[in-house]
This record gives C-alpha cells, structure tokens and sequence, in this order.
C-alpha cells in the first residue's frame, strides 16, 4: 500500500508538472486594405460663342450660344472642383485681344449656384457642370474670324 501511495504522488506530481510546462502562443492576424479616392470628368460637352452688342463681347451666354457641360464623378468627398477662365484665344484672327471670365453651375450630387471659379466642395456621386465664358474685346469689335477658346475644369 505504500508502494501504491508512492506512484499516485508521483503520478500527481507528473501531472502537476505537465501543467506547469504547458505552453501558450500567440501570432499576430495581420489587416491590409487601401483607399483610392478617384474623381473623373467625362460626357464633356463644347460650348459655343456668340457676340454681343456691337461685336464687343463673345459669350456663351448670348443666344443662341451654349454653355459647355461636364459630368463629374466622385467616390468620395475628398474633392473640390473649380474653373480656370482662358488666358488667350487658342483660335482668333489676327489683333483679336480680350479679357476673359468663365463660372459654372453644379447639378446633382454636388448643387452650387453660380460660381465665378471655385473651388467649391464635390460631394460623393455623379455631378452635372454647366460652363459659362465671356470674352470681352480689350480693342473695340472683335475682328470678322473663327474663335475658340478653352475654360479648364478641374477636380482635385
């Protein structure tokens, strides 16, 4: 009996000992993901020009001229849209000189009266702008010829 009391100690004392080594681990669950904000413009629409009052002033506001339009499109808020009115004609007659301004209009998931440049704040979504340009003659009538000019639209 002794005997027998002596093994189950040291059968315990076994078992104690495999607890006391057990061993614990632990590895790191690693998460990787990334976002890419994107804004394009398409659908874009050429406006046209027509002059004004004693040949002074060329105008997609003039009718029968047109605005120019553009479809904006976002995924995220993260961005602003704006117009940059031309510097110069990029197609004019000879001695056609003049000041430009240009403004647009947003409709859809972004809506903002009219603008004179911007930025204004893109929400998320498809986003309709309508372009304005007017060029004054900085030299009396605009000369009889082809004009054309280009008002840059931006998202950023």
């Amino acid at each position: 009996m002794k005997n027998l009391i002596k093994l189950a100690g040291a059968a315990a004392v076994v078992l104690a000992s495999s607890q006391a080594y057990a061993q614990t681990a632990s590895g790191d669950v690693i998460f990787n993901g990334s976002i890419l904000n994107t804004c394009t413009i398409s659908n874009i629409n050429a406006g046209t020009l027509e002059a004004g009052t004693n040949n002074t002033v060329l105008s997609s506001r003039t009718n029968p001229a047109n605005a120019g339009s553009a479809t904006v499109s976002a995924n995220s808020n993260a961005f602003d849209i704006s117009v940059a009115a031309p510097t110069a004609f990029t197609t004019a007659p000879a001695g056609a000189a003049a000041t430009f301004t240009a403004d647009f209009t947003a409709t859809g998931d972004t809506t903002q009266g009219t603008a004179t440049s911007g930025p204004i704040d893109l929400n998320t979504g498809d986003t309709t702008v309508t372009v304005n340009m007017d060029a004054t003659s900085s030299a009396g009538a605009f000369p009889t010829g082809a004009y054309s000019a280009t008002v840059v639209l931006t998202c950023e």
